[in-house]
């Protein structure tokens, strides 16, 4: 009897002994949800990438994720690209933002080139072209234009760097109709120049370019020259509903209209 009392004692302490151990093993690797987020803010702040290798997988929130975010932030705020490729391949969006922030700050179109040409993601495939349009018109160079893949893109930088410059009769002068199309769309973008859409030949383009500097002048007349109807309606509710944010509608205002 005295020896099983013993041994019953001796489990007692063995577990009280591992359950003890196992509580300060736990407390000193376990990271809560706000302990993760407190380490990634200080990363970015110090921009100190250490800080992102001790973010630890969690349970509650997708931590991989955390770790891609931290290093594509610190590796942005430090304009260093060698913290970019600490990031995860399976993160390939969260890299290609690191690469293109960092490639049209530093106006280097050969960073672009890190984002991979052949995923199908389209995060990454829009961060390339980002980052060949950006650095394009930050350098203004209409030659890398022509490095962007899509239909519509090359022309559109074409555009924008025209607008840039000045140069309007660089669109004028693109040897098919598409691409001036395309160049003068791209030329509206920096400057809302509501002469320009009528040079436009393709009717769908045209009307974007309407919608396009309507919604940017928050000038709902301009929607009247749409041709589409469904496309002049959005315009309509687009800048109404930008007017309305800017100017809110006080309801008592209306009311005033029915007691009259």
């Amino acid at each position: 009897m005295k020896l099983i009392i013993k041994v019953i004692i001796f489990i007692a302490i063995g577990i009280f002994i591992f359950a003890n151990l196992f509580s300060i093993y736990f407390l000193k690797n376990y990271q809560s949800v706000g302990d993760i987020y407190r380490l990634y803010i200080k990363a970015i702040k110090n921009k100190d990438i250490s800080l992102c290798d001790q973010i630890k997988d969690n349970k509650y929130i997708n931590s991989e994720w955390i770790r891609a975010q931290c290093y594509s932030n610190v590796g942005i705020g430090a304009g260093d690209t060698s913290i970019c490729d600490k990031i995860s391949p399976d993160r390939e969006a969260e890299k290609a933002v690191c690469y293109s922030d960092i490639g049209i700050k530093n106006k280097n179109i050969s960073i672009c080139e890190f984002i991979s040409f052949n995923s199908t993601n389209l995060d990454v495939i829009f961060r390339r072209t980002n980052c060949f349009y950006g650095v394009a018109f930050e350098l203004g160079d209409y030659n890398l234009c022509n490095k962007i893949t899509g239909k519509n893109y090359p022309a559109q930088c074409f555009g924008e760097i025209a607008a840039k410059n000045n140069d309007l009769e660089y669109c004028k002068n693109l040897p098919n109709t598409q691409n001036k199309d395309d160049c003068f769309y791209g030329y509206i973008k920096s400057k809302k120049d509501l002469s320009i859409c009528p040079l436009i030949q393709n009717s769908k383009t045209k009307d974007f370019c309407y919608f396009r500097i309507a919604a940017g002048t928050q000038n709902v007349t301009i929607c009247g020259n749409i041709l589409n109807p469904d496309l002049k309606i959005n315009c309509k509710i687009e800048v109404n509903d930008a007017v309305h944010e800017k100017f809110p509608l006080n309801y008592y205002d209306l009311d005033i209209g029915r007691a009259e």
